[in-house]
């Protein structure tokens, strides 16, 4: 279960910039894949329009899955040794991360605020 999931699964509304309909996110969340890239948005259920959120790859999944797994064992047995690698991958994984969205800037699939 990744983040997005995670969040998914709240009863969280959102309103669609374009006709207004407020939708549960997890009814919104759309991901498009092409090869070893990946663009997560929002899709509007009743009107189709996208709304880019961010772009992820193979590395960034790895290191994301990485990170969940170091969170998982902290809280089973936590030790600062444990939390002081965690706060390291976590900080290597956000400069990643922000390093590939700025790479990509720009390159959405679809068009912003169009229905898809």
């Amino acid at each position: 279960m990744n983040q997005m999931d995670k969040i998914a699964g709240r009863d969280v509304l959102i309103v669609c910039p374009n006709c207004k309909a407020s939708n549960k996110l997890g009814d919104c969340i759309s991901e498009k894949t092409e090869g070893p890239l990946t663009e997560v948005g929002l899709e509007c259920p009743e009107c189709g329009t996208w709304t880019h959120s961010y772009w992820t790859n193979d590395e960034l999944k790895t290191r994301s899955a990485r990170l969940e797994q170091m969170g998982r064992v902290i809280k089973a047995n936590p030790t600062e040794a444990k939390w002081a690698n965690y706060q390291t991958a976590r900080e290597a994984y956000k400069k990643s991360f922000e390093e590939f969205q700025t790479r990509m800037k720009g390159k959405s699939r679809r068009g912003e605020g169009q229905p898809a």
